[in-house]
């Protein structure tokens, strides 16, 4: 999965007040087809991770001092490299839609202005 903030340039430096603060925020959904209704999932991301907590940094050098945070549908923040194991989601038969909510915020003072985006791979554990 690329999760590709497009559009999304800004000198994040003025809209963030704190390291952390998310700035700009988008969703997205991973959907999953065909499943058994006795089956829960866990949902774990993972990326390049800065030394602020729950935060995976950009790779681009484009920008630097920014990165972004994931949430869960209760708006709790994931973290990265880490199985979710606070929130298994029980699977419906058939179709699911699990939902996240990814926001852009600054790791350090400082951020550099241009275009953001990052790559993050997920694993899915079904119970």
């Amino acid at each position: 999965m690329s999760v590709l903030a497009a559009g999304m340039v800004a000198a994040m430096g003025a809209y963030a007040e704190d390291t952390g603060t998310v700035s700009i925020s988008g969703t997205f959904i991973i959907k999953l087809n065909s499943c058994p209704a006795d089956l829960s999932a866990q949902v774990q991301f993972n990326g390049q991770t800065s030394s602020y907590e729950n935060l995976v940094v950009v790779g681009s050098s484009m920008t630097s001092n920014s990165g972004m945070i994931i949430k869960d549908q209760a708006g709790v923040v994931l973290t990265p490299n880490a199985m979710d194991t606070s929130e298994s989601q029980a699977l419906i038969s058939d179709n699911n839609e699990l939902k996240y909510t990814v926001g852009l915020t600054k790791t350090k003072n400082n951020v550099v202005a241009g275009p953001f985006s990052n790559s993050v791979t997920y694993v899915i554990s079904y119970q």
